[in-house]
């Protein structure tokens, strides 16, 4: 899968959306496009949207079949952000009581597990936390 950014001029866009549509918005990041379908005129997609200040997303409910939901993530797997390694290596350091408090295990400890050195496990578990946190904060 490859990933595509696709920039876009608010001027050519407006044409197709109502008047003012982007007046009170911050800012839209479109994040899945899910089905696309131009004969039938299906688009089906996911944005993070962030309204100016005293605005509300009720306000964009000027389109036609929009509807807005709060974001759930039963079905997500935040792991997915990750490298396989970066998996094999948070799971097995949450497993182990890494996370715990008090911890049940040192870095150094679950690098023996893992068969690894101290500093590439300590490395691998703050890239992982670090993409995990981001992908929880992003659009905040």
């Amino acid at each position: 899968m490859r990933r595509a950014v696709i920039e876009v001029n608010p001027t050519y866009v407006s044409k197709f959306l109502p008047k003012g549509f982007f007046d009170d918005l911050d800012y839209i990041e479109g994040k899945a496009l899910l089905r696309m379908d131009f004969e039938k005129g299906v688009k089906i997609a996911i944005f993070d949207i962030k309204m100016k200040e005293g605005a509300a997303l009720e306000d964009l409910q000027l389109l036609k079949n929009i509807s807005f939901h709060k974001p759930t993530f039963s079905e997500y797997n935040i792991l997915s952000c990750l490298t396989d390694r970066q998996k094999e290596i948070i799971i097995a350091a949450q497993k182990n009581g890494y996370y715990n408090v008090p911890r049940e295990i040192t870095a150094e400890e679950l690098s023996k597990k893992l068969g690894i050195s101290k500093a590439t496990t300590v490395e691998h578990l703050r890239k992982a936390e670090n993409r995990i946190i981001s992908h929880i904060v992003a659009g905040y």
